[in-house]
């Protein structure tokens, strides 16, 4: 009988395995932080940690592509800082904060924590 997979599992299966599916036009880029060991590290121990289990999900998934949150994280919303500071989840990649990552850790705090909500 097969295991049925977490929530973790499929996810970090799901982004790691990203890729364009046709070649793009000239002069137009991809910004894929998933293909970098460091952010697929930061993406295992993520999903790891907030969503290992077989409950059923409501996954939110925006589009924040920005070079200094989850273009760079990998983790849709979350720069660096909040990837350390909100997260616990120690990370080379900076110390800038990014806007969209401020607001939606905001509106975490104002809902519960870090734990909690995800």
């Amino acid at each position: 009988m097969a295991k049925t997979k977490s929530f973790a599992d499929k996810a970090i299966k799901y982004f790691t395995s990203l890729s364009p599916a046709e070649k793009l036009p000239a002069g137009i880029s991809i910004i894929n932080p998933y293909k970098t060991i460091p952010v697929k590290t930061i993406v295992k121990q993520f999903f790891k940690k907030f969503y290992s289990d077989k409950r059923e999900r409501l996954f939110v998934i925006g589009i924040n592509p920005g070079r200094f949150g989850g273009g760079l994280t990998g983790i849709s919303f979350t720069d660096p800082v909040a990837l350390r500071e909100k997260c616990r989840i120690e990370n080379d990649l900076g110390t800038r904060k990014e806007l969209s990552s401020i607001f939606i850790y905001k509106v975490i705090e104002s809902i519960s924590n870090t734990e909690k909500f995800f």
